[in-house]
């Protein structure tokens, strides 16, 4: 009677044994999938937060760069031996900044989607699929703005390319 009753005991054991092992790995991984979530949601915040004030700091630069010319212009203006070219040159240097300062600022509100609605303005549905943007920092205008639906609207720099399928039936 002594052996079966043992033989129960060692086999309970062992069952027990195996069955916390599980629940301890089953504890392990599901604390390792939340520490990986964890570290994932910061690294996407810190790199919105990385990218948001990149182009704040090129913002203020561009500001203090302005404001900068402007003084010097003012400055030339008052001196009694004008110098025109020079006056020239820096006033061609301040639209040329302003110029690039405006462009940024197009491209930022571009990219922050403030510009373009995320629903067709003809068929009204959520359906914007691509979106485009692209400005070159020269001294030539060249600007670039593609908004396309789903729905096949689409348009180029504020103007409709193609139409609506949902309001052509």
């Amino acid at each position: 009677m002594a052996f079966p009753i043992m033989f129960y005991t060692q086999v309970g054991t062992i069952i027990a044994f195996v069955v916390g092992l599980f629940v301890l790995y089953r504890l392990l991984v599901k604390n390792k999938d939340a520490t990986i979530q964890l570290l994932e949601n910061k690294i996407s915040q810190l790199n919105e937060k990385i990218q948001y004030q990149g182009t704040d700091v090129l913002s203020k630069n561009l500001e203090e760069r302005i404001s900068i010319l402007n003084a010097e212009i003012e400055r030339l203006n008052q001196d009694k031996n004008i110098n025109r070219d020079l006056i020239k040159k820096r006033k061609k240097e301040l639209s040329h900044s302003k110029e690039i300062y405006d462009r940024l600022q197009k491209l930022i509100s571009h990219r922050a989607g403030l510009t373009y609605s995320y629903f067709c303005p003809e068929c009204n549905k959520p359906t914007i699929e691509y979106a485009e943007a692209k400005i070159e920092f020269s001294a030539e205008k060249k600007e670039h703005y593609l908004v396309k639906y789903s729905c096949g609207y689409s348009e180029l720099n504020s103007e409709k390319t193609t139409n609506c399928e949902n309001t052509l039936s």
